[in-house]
């Protein structure tokens, strides 16, 4: 598991419905940066979940929980 904490702004409403909601998002309709729905969707293609545990004005904490790799036979 990672997890990032930030003391920053908190992330907006309209970044994090996507990832609660469990919806597609409007891409004409979009807060700033790459957007946690572009990087929930690259996370879960490979297996894991991105999860919004605490968003205030004191602080962001994201959880990235991503499953283990198959160890390969040489």
């Amino acid at each position: 598991m990672i997890r990032v904490t930030d003391t920053g702004q908190p992330i907006p409403d309209i970044e994090i419905e996507p990832i609660v909601g469990g919806y597609d998002p409007d891409p004409l309709e979009h807060g700033e940066g790459i957007g946690l729905w572009e990087v929930q969707t690259i996370i879960e293609a490979h297996g894991g979940r991105l999860s919004v545990r605490e968003n205030s004005l004191e602080r962001t904490v994201i959880e990235i929980a991503l499953p283990r790799a198959r160890q390969q036979d040489e």
